[in-house]
């Protein structure tokens, strides 16, 4: 509704004075202007009985008749974050509430476009198509795709240094079946790298990874601690030694030639009724 003005009057301005005749003309002006934006903004049929409250407003009020708060791209994009639990952000108008939904729904990747990862590369994901976990944006990530030459990293990585081998291999049931990457190095700075891209600030992302690392006894320690003061989980798996045997400890040794036999011969035994 736009802003009522009233007319002018005999004297000489908008407003009445003592000693002054009322003329009707001047009355029926500010009327009818009254009227008129009512008639076109707030009518009847917007507002419920009554009067203007908030079920009403929810209710009774006609939304083609509210104005906007896009009025401007910079407003339009206007978000605020609604904090989180124990230091919440609150919206004291109505403003305010359209932009922390906008700050969720982002946050969310909704009505926009984010990526996911399908081979090497980042594709596009439109409304509809998220995970609930959202999409993978590490490219070629189980390093399924290698059309690189020998000793190159996999496809979508690049390599850091001079790393003494750099194999993609298949890994066993133990380590999950895929492909993983083996790496021999001669410094903490030799790998491989990716830098990722469609981020978005104020975001929190989920990342997942395992590295199985060989080195020296005398530096696990070292290693332990380096991984504890980044945060990174780590724990000693065992030592490789040149005995042919499996050592659990406080537990018994097994033969790893009985172990592979047994794993190798239970299913042709079965299928021929031996077992």
């Amino acid at each position: 509704m736009g802003l009522i003005a009233r007319g002018m009057k005999s004297t000489g301005n908008t407003s009445l004075a003592d000693g002054y005749d009322v003329l009707a003309a001047e009355l029926n002006t500010d009327f009818d202007t009254i009227v008129t934006e009512i008639n076109g903004a707030l009518d009847y049929t917007n507002i419920v009985a009554g009067g203007i409250n908030s079920t009403a407003l929810a209710t009774g009020i006609d939304t083609a008749k509210l104005d906007d708060y896009s009025a401007s791209t910079t407003e339009m994009k206007a978000e605020t974050n609604p904090g989180v639990s124990g230091s919440e952000s609150l919206p004291t108008t109505l403003d305010g509430e359209l932009e922390r939904i906008r700050y969720v729904l982002k946050r969310h990747g909704l009505g926009g476009v984010a990526l996911h990862n399908e081979g090497a590369a980042n594709l596009s994901t439109y409304w509809g198509d998220h995970s609930v976990r959202g999409p993978n944006l590490v490219r070629n990530h189980s390093f399924e795709v290698k059309t690189t030459a020998a000793g190159s990293a996999p496809d979508g990585w690049t390599k850091l240094a001079t790393p003494t081998t750099l194999t993609v291999a298949t890994t066993d049931t133990s380590n999950g079946v895929g492909q993983c990457i083996s790496i021999v190095a001669d410094a903490a700075t030799e790998g491989i790298y990716q830098t990722l891209t469609g981020l978005k600030k104020s975001t929190l992302y989920f990342v997942q990874a395992r590295y199985v690392v060989t080195a020296p006894a005398a530096k696990a320690a070292g290693i332990l601690e380096a991984a504890r003061a980044a945060g990174v989980p780590a724990e000693r798996a065992g030592t490789v030694t040149a005995e042919a045997t499996l050592k659990i400890e406080s537990g018994p040794s097994i033969s790893v030639a009985d172990l592979r036999s047994a794993h190798e011969s239970w299913f042709p035994a079965y299928m021929a009724g031996e077992l």
